[in-house]
């Protein structure tokens, strides 16, 4: 049927024309503002240039002043404190730092050097006393953590908030007893609840002393926020200035489009008027015909027809719609006797899948627990997410412990192969529950040789004192073993060397968790130049451990490959 012009999609082209008109109209709008808007940001990088440069040089330089006046503040109030310490009577030759730590907490004239407001509002004193391997905090602002051990303290914290506080660069300063400035995030831990909120990142300075040969330290913290309220100034100087350029460009742009805005207004409300008229008539009415009979279609009533639509490409849609209902009712009746027999066939293949599911969970968790046995279980986990994965972290401080026993070789001669491994499998086994008491990671045995670290692959600061404590267990038990004369008559030399170590996974097929570097290689001449019954440590290990462990200086001793080196025999304290 041939069909009227208005009745033809020519006729509502027209109109979607007259819209994108509209669009252009707004196109145009939209360069003109971005044309202003460069302008605007010209103008703005033009007038607050050398705002910029003057803020950038302000704030650098008040910076370098205030870390300078921290330090001075904080080494003027450590001789204070110093010099009336020493003017007490019952602290004259006191060398017990519990003594000075209960004076220094309960003195009230000693707490109150240290209250009134150094530097700034929110600057505090913090003072701490070293009682061996202890650092005990004797003044604070937050009063509820003064008599408490530091260390005790961070290492309660989570890993979020010890990366936050530089936790690492404290310890270092506190077992190294080094004086200087560290840059922080504050967490709840040490916060007071009267600083604000927003005061987080701080700058601490650090001023270690003695009185009577104990260890005494002076830090004096201060918020950054504090520092720069004199650029705060220049801050609020620039941004008052470009909101005045940009409020200024604004209303010249409002000036010169208002006349263009107004117009284009018009222009998109005729269309929109125009298209709601004449799109009721030949548009919406017949969609909402086609609408219903569709609806009526997808009910499953295939059989109820369209109703009849005004001549045009509508009327074309309707009729392709009714054939096109016939046939998929034919196609459904087809359809519902395939489903029938596709239902059973979905039954059987369900039931063989969850017998290959329960098969393969099965074979999962076997190899799950065998690669849990072989690796530390964080590193395992890795793995499994990611067997591709490159595993490799440096660790700035562990502890590796060598053993081997002496003429080990020349007995396996003389000893029957099945009675060798027996005890040595006896022996390696002990260890391993010793690995895991003392939370040290077994990493590998060579023939009779045995290798463990502490420290990894979670860093802690406890490795140096629980590779000692294993290592004399081990002794220990090697010693206890030989009053059986049914067992074979070993002798142990073990040796320990503390440092930074490279750990990781090498290899596609027999993997092994393994370390390396120069550490390692040190802690096995610490073995091989130890004597039989005693642990061997390296000098690093010695300055790590001697506060806590009885030590024997053997002098320096020829090392191979590092020269003369400092080694000591340690013992548990009498």
């Amino acid at each position: 049927m041939q069909t009227k012009f208005w009745q033809t999609l020519h006729f509502k082209i027209i109109i979607f024309l007259s819209l994108i008109f509209t669009v252009i109209c707004i196109f145009s709008y939209c360069i003109g503002e971005n044309f202003y808007k460069n302008l605007k940001d010209s103008a703005v990088s033009i007038a607050c240039s050398n705002i910029t440069d003057v803020k950038k040089i302000v704030s650098e330089n008040m910076t370098s002043m205030n870390e300078n006046s921290v330090m001075l503040f904080t080494q003027k109030i450590f001789y204070e404190q110093l010099a009336y310490l020493e003017s007490r009577d019952e602290l004259r030759g006191v060398k017990d730092p519990s003594k000075i730590i209960d004076f220094c907490i309960k003195n009230k004239d000693y707490q109150k050097i240290f209250e009134i407001k150094p530097l700034t509002k929110y600057s505090y004193v913090t003072v701490s006393v070293a009682d061996s391997d202890k650092l005990i905090l004797v003044v604070h602002n937050k009063k509820d953590i003064i008599g408490r051990n530091i260390f005790e303290l961070v290492k309660n914290l989570s890993e979020e908030d010890r990366r936050k506080q530089q936790t690492e660069k404290f310890i270092s300063h506190w077992v190294n007893r080094e004086s200087g400035g560290i840059y922080y995030e504050q967490t709840s831990t040490f916060k007071d609840s009267s600083i604000p909120d927003d005061y987080k990142t701080k700058y601490a300075y650090q001023y270690w002393g003695k009185f009577n040969g104990v260890d005494v330290v002076v830090e004096v913290t201060s918020y950054i926020k504090e520092f720069t309220k004199v650029t705060g100034a220049v801050e609020k100087k620039h941004n008052d200035t470009i909101s005045d350029i940009s409020i200024h460009t604004a209303r010249v742009f409002d000036e010169n489009f208002k006349f263009y805005i107004y117009a284009v207004i018009a222009v998109v409300v005729l269309i929109i008027a125009s298209m709601i008229i004449l799109g009721n008539s030949f548009i919406i009415r017949p969609v909402n015909k086609i609408i219903c009979g569709l609806k009526k279609f997808s009910d499953g009533k295939f059989t109820e027809r369209m109703p009849e639509l005004p001549p045009g490409e509508f009327s074309l849609i309707s009729d392709v719609a009714n054939d096109m209902a016939q046939k998929l009712a034919e196609t459904m009746n087809n359809l519902e006797k395939i489903n029938s027999e596709l239902e059973l066939k979905v039954t059987e293949r369900t039931s063989e899948l969850l017998e290959s599911k329960k098969i393969i969970e099965i074979e999962k968790e076997k190899s799950e627990t065998l690669i849990k046995n072989i690796l530390p279980a964080k590193i395992a986990a890795q793995l499994m997410d990611n067997p591709d994965q490159t595993i490799a972290r440096e660790h700035a401080m562990a502890t590796i412990i060598f053993s081997d026993f002496k003429g080990f070789t020349t007995m396996s001669e003389t000893t029957t192969p099945i009675k060798l491994v027996r005890e040595l499998n006896e022996i390696f086994a002990y260890f391993d529950s010793l690995c895991e008491k003392y939370n040290i990671e077994k990493i590998k045995t060579i023939g009779d040789a045995y290798m463990a670290a502490g420290g990894i692959p979670e860093s802690n600061e406890t490795n140096p004192y629980d590779a000692v404590e294993m290592a004399l267990a081990m002794r220990d038990y090697i010693l206890e073993r030989r009053n059986d004369s049914q067992n074979l008559p070993l002798e142990i030399r073990i040796g320990i060397h503390s440092g930074p170590v490279i750990a990781g996974v090498i290899g596609k097929k027999r993997f092994i968790y393994d370390i390396w570097g120069d550490s390692v290689n040190i802690a096995s001449r610490m073995e091989s130049n130890g004597a039989p019954g005693k642990v061997n440590i390296s000098e690093s290990t010695y300055k790590l451990v001697k506060d806590k462990y009885a030590c024997e200086a053997r002098g320096e001793i020829m090392i191979k490959g590092k020269g003369n080196m400092m080694t000591y025999f340690v013992e548990r304290p009498k």
